[in-house]
């Protein structure tokens, strides 16, 4: 196994499209610690080596339109503009860790 993630940021239900995707190093991601303590995310499922939280796109957005926040490796963060700007501030996204890169 790695020694890093696999981080893809997805629209569930019919509008089922990825806004953003990256690979990190390590469990770098404050920025979703940070969602989780101020109860914007939550953990919705865990198994085995993956790991998916929900959130609001008014609260995901901003974070995956930083690279800063994000620790991205080599390569940096695939955005889809589209999907991105076609998001509700509520819509429910979902943020999907895999630990097998």
């Amino acid at each position: 196994m790695a020694d890093g993630y696999s981080i893809k940021i997805e629209r569930e239900g019919g509008k089922r499209e990825t806004l953003a995707n990256w690979l990190t190093s390590g469990w770098n991601h404050d920025w979703l610690r940070g969602l989780i303590s101020e109860g914007k995310a939550e953990e919705y499922l865990i198994h085995g080596i993956l790991k998916i939280y929900k959130a609001r796109a008014g609260d995901v957005i901003p974070i995956i339109s930083n690279d800063d926040l994000l620790n991205a490796d080599a390569g940096g963060v695939k955005r889809n503009p589209e999907a991105i700007a076609n998001c509700a501030p509520d819509e429910i996204l979902e943020i999907s860790l895999n630990d097998g890169w």
